[in-house]
């Protein structure tokens, strides 16, 4: 049975939620239901991604370095989290440096929910680890290590 920290529980029900919904828990497929365009531009590798609206249209922005990367399901995931939950706290998040902080961790928390229920769907079977998660979507050791 995988072990998962109490940090990524919470959003376990949201996610579960969007995945009875969609039929999936592929962040660019749940995007692209949602109406949300995903484009890959060139942030000079900075930042990965970005959730933005444009003229009312919601849009996942992509490094073009993440294009054949596993890593841009995290991504993609993470900026998904702040199209569905942070749509309106655009003003307040540029003026508060906490807000960003927390909405940014939250954000992560999302991603890895999302694609332990992605790797569920791939491989047919929970992950033994939470590290095979990572490795399978492109996060380095360190990166899942920050959620326990």
């Amino acid at each position: 049975m995988l072990k998962v920290p109490l940090s990524l529980n919470r959003h376990r029900t949201e996610v579960s939620k969007l995945g009875s919904k969609y039929k999936t828990f592929d962040p660019f497929m749940i995007a692209e239901k949602m109406n949300v365009e995903v484009r890959y531009v060139d942030f000079d590798r900075q930042p990965l991604g970005q959730a933005t609206s444009i003229l009312g249209d919601k849009m996942i922005l992509l490094d073009d370095s993440l294009r054949d990367e596993n890593i841009r399901y995290f991504v993609a995931a993470h900026e998904l989290c702040h199209v569905v939950n942070h749509n309106e706290l655009g003003g307040y998040y540029l003026s508060h440096n906490y807000a960003k902080s927390k909405l940014e961790h939250e954000a992560d928390y999302f991603a890895m929910v999302l694609l332990m229920s992605l790797y569920e769907e791939l491989f047919g079977e929970q992950p033994r680890q939470i590290f095979e998660v990572g490795h399978t979507f492109g996060l380095t050791t360190e990166h899942v290590s920050s959620f326990f």
